[in-house]
């Protein structure tokens, strides 16, 4: 799951327009962007997973995307609010991530950190890539719809309008470049690239995908 997490920061800023834009998409993504730390110090990262499909990998993200961990940062995320009414709609935008996740990742979302307890996800992404490519475009274009229908009222050919059309136009020029790859690229990556090296790539890697949208779309959001 990727330009899907996107796509529900479209809806939260619908129903909750007095919250900043940057909460919102920055909230969505930041289970991924506290792996891509934490794999930059080798707490979190891949592993082959030769029954995982075509993908061929696992997430080894006991922090990040466990039950626990993902509610804990969420909490966290949560009092980033200075007004305590606001609290649920930014924990809620974070925690849906692990939510999205566990319909398409392989199981390997735990419990809790180390519990060796396996929740989610369904393998889908492993198992039908295609089809989950095509389950993440209907979910783009679901929220694309609410977040159209919530502002029809103030649709126009504004600054306002313009800037709600460019970033349902960006949310699925995400989906189209992270077209489904089904080539085993990552568990390439994993074998034959030293596990010392994989970390930092991880990092860099996660910090593009996440933190570079959330700029460009938040300020889309934010006019």
């Amino acid at each position: 799951m990727y330009a899907g997490h996107f796509a529900v920061a479209l809806l939260f800023h619908s129903y909750f327009p007095e919250i900043n834009s940057f909460l919102f998409t920055f909230g969505v993504g930041l289970l991924d962007i506290t792996f891509g730390m934490l794999a930059y110090f080798g707490i979190e990262g891949l592993t082959v997973n030769p029954n995982a499909g075509l993908l061929g990998v696992d997430l080894h993200c006991p922090f990040s995307h466990s039950l626990a961990g993902s509610f804990f940062i969420s909490f966290l995320w949560g009092c980033m609010s200075m007004n305590g009414d606001l609290f649920l709609p930014l924990f809620l935008s974070s925690f849906s991530h692990f939510i999205q996740d566990w319909f398409v990742h392989n199981r390997d979302l735990e419990l809790y950190p180390k519990s060796k307890i396996f929740i989610g996800g369904t393998g889908w992404w492993s198992k039908y890539p295609r089809g989950t490519y095509y389950f993440e475009l209907i979910l783009c274009a679901c929220c694309s719809i609410g977040t159209l229908r919530k502002n029809s009222n103030s649709l126009s050919f504004n600054m306002n309008g313009i800037c709600l059309s460019l970033s349902i136009f960006y949310v699925f020029y995400l989906h189209y470049q992270r077209r489904a790859a089904a080539s085993g690229q990552l568990a390439h990556m994993v074998k034959t690239i030293p596990q010392e090296k994989q970390g930092p790539m991880l990092f860099r890697a996660f910090m593009k995908s996440f933190i570079m949208p959330a700029v460009i779309l938040g300020t889309l959001l934010y006019f």
